[in-house]
């Protein structure tokens, strides 16, 4: 038979201060911004094709981000949900004090098992649907905010489990780390242009 295809894909990239994680988050969000720009040219509603949340955002406001934004692109017949979520310290969205963080996990847990709704509803904001839910999350810490910030569910009820940890150990190498090399325009331009030729969201045999 046929189905639809939608990667998830949550990354979290875990080391000490100095590791040079930000600069590398900062990088791969250089990419996606110049993706985003060569999709919307060729759209001619000039909709980017995927929804991006602040750094630090409730589940309740990513809900209705998601809502709004899903509303334009279903007037014009494109009803899925794309969307990338990136935070350089994972504590400030998904840690214990952080309002709303067992929510926000417990919603990109569910999301990331495929299914072809999710659906919210609220005394004030009534019923949203979020049709055809497809997430990349881009996270950072240190191991230290991890075990301060961190809850026990994070790592018992499914969230974690569906992350790919990329851990490393700080190296002693002068107390630094090599200076990685800059994104230049031009590379940014070709290594978005890559996967325009790929749509994840097409039917697979």
């Amino acid at each position: 038979g046929r189905y639809f295809l939608y990667l998830n894909h949550y990354l979290f990239l875990l080391g000490p201060s100095g590791l040079t994680k930000s600069t590398t988050i900062g990088q791969a969000v250089g990419v996606f911004d110049e993706l985003q720009s060569i999709v919307a040219q060729h759209d001619p509603a000039k909709l980017e094709p995927i929804y991006q949340s602040p750094e630090r955002i409730t589940p309740e406001r990513l809900l209705v981000d998601l809502a709004a934004w899903r509303k334009k692109r279903t007037a014009l017949d494109r009803s899925d949900t794309v969307l990338l979520i990136v935070s350089d310290e994972l504590a400030t969205l998904l840690g214990k004090d952080i309002s709303g963080s067992d929510r926000l996990a417990n919603f990109l847990t569910e999301i990331y098992m495929g299914n072809k709704t999710f659906r919210d509803s609220t005394i004030s904001g009534g019923d949203r649907d979020i049709g055809k839910p497809a997430a990349t999350c881009l996270f950072a810490s240190t191991p230290g905010s991890v075990r301060r910030a961190m809850t026990e569910g994070m790592f018992t009820e499914g969230f974690m489990g569906r992350t790919v940890t990329a851990a490393r150990r700080y190296e002693e190498r002068h107390g630094s780390y090599p200076t990685p090399p800059s994104s230049d325009p031009v590379q940014r331009r070709m290594l978005a242009e890559r996967p325009t030729d790929f749509d994840p969201s097409l039917e697979t045999p």
